[in-house]
């Protein structure tokens, strides 16, 4: 129950301090930004619920076939489904999420 680290902002406290570091992006920034329609948000795991506003879209989607994927495992064995050939030359993993991370 010990909760050593306590915001700047708001005095809240924390027992491990990556929840600080997540929780002082609510008073400073939004790093993840959804590429359906541009909402941002202060973490991972509310942006993938946001993505699922967007008629349950799951937060990956393959780039030759438009296929939507729950999860980056999912979506990396999905794109070997693929000829290497079918991707643009600039291709990476990280165009297939539906959002961007700023961090």
């Amino acid at each position: 129950g010990e909760k050593p680290y306590q915001c700047q902002h708001c005095s809240k406290k924390f027992s491990l301090k990556h929840q600080l570091d997540t929780h002082h992006r609510v008073h400073t920034e939004k790093p993840f930004e959804c590429r359906l329609c541009g909402q941002r948000s202060r973490d991972y795991s509310a942006m993938i619920k946001h993505l699922r506003t967007h008629g349950g879209a799951a937060p990956y989607q393959c780039t030759v076939c438009l296929e939507f994927c729950s999860s980056l495992v999912a979506m990396q064995r999905h794109v070997k489904t693929h000829a290497v050939q079918d991707f643009p030359a600039d291709w990476s993993i990280g165009s297939t999420y539906l959002y961007i991370s700023h961090i």
